[in-house]
């Protein structure tokens, strides 16, 4: 019997903290925590979306729903989020199957670091 290695992909998570930091100062930590978290649920509803729409082949429709996301992942310094959202966007028209999953799955991974580091940020704050 062979032995399967799981091998997992990790890249830099690009964040414009400054933005973020921004938004507490703006609006009071309270506020900015609750709208945070609030952000943070449409953001990881808004990929899942995409990628429910992926697998049932509606490009267009998940095209569209990557401009939500990075709607919400641009002014909370989510860079990353931002940046892999738009290169999905850019292979769901060339309609490139293969480039689609790549980067709808790395989508998901940043999504994923993204929650995890900001309820990490919330469990230290508080």
């Amino acid at each position: 019997m062979s032995h399967v290695q799981v091998m997992r992909w990790q890249e830099p998570l690009t964040m414009d903290t400054e933005l973020l930091a921004g938004l507490f100062v703006d609006m009071g930590e309270a506020r900015a925590a609750d709208a945070l978290i609030c952000a943070m649920e449409q953001l990881s509803d808004a990929v899942n979306a995409v990628r429910d729409d992926i697998d049932t082949a509606r490009f267009v429709r998940a095209a569209k729903g990557l401009d939500e996301v990075a709607r919400i992942a641009d002014p909370l310094g989510f860079v990353s989020l931002a940046q892999v959202a738009k290169a999905l966007q850019v292979q769901l028209y060339g309609r490139d199957t293969v480039a689609i999953a790549a980067i709808s799955a790395r989508l998901v991974r940043l999504r994923d670091r993204t929650l995890k580091l900001v309820w990490d940020m919330q469990d230290k704050s508080g």
